[in-house]
């Protein structure tokens, strides 16, 4: 049975993209663990809302990234 290959993906990307990206969404963790320890409420409020910042962020880059290629 030779016959024409159809990948079952939209996009085909290579490993270095997603992994970067993995890498980069960790600085959440930081930002949040950061404003926890504190024992502080604004301190933590203050780092959930850079978390939500730093997520649509990515989102954004994310979603160029996977137009342009």
């Amino acid at each position: 049975m030779a016959g024409p290959v159809v990948p079952l993906q939209a996009v085909t990307l290579k490993w270095g993209s997603p992994l970067r990206f993995a890498m980069l969404s960790l600085g959440v963790y930081g930002v949040m663990m950061a404003g926890w320890s504190s024992a502080n409420n604004y301190a933590l409020l203050a780092a959930r809302r850079g978390a939500a910042l730093m997520i649509s962020a990515e989102i954004a880059i994310g979603a160029s990234i996977m137009a342009s290629s």
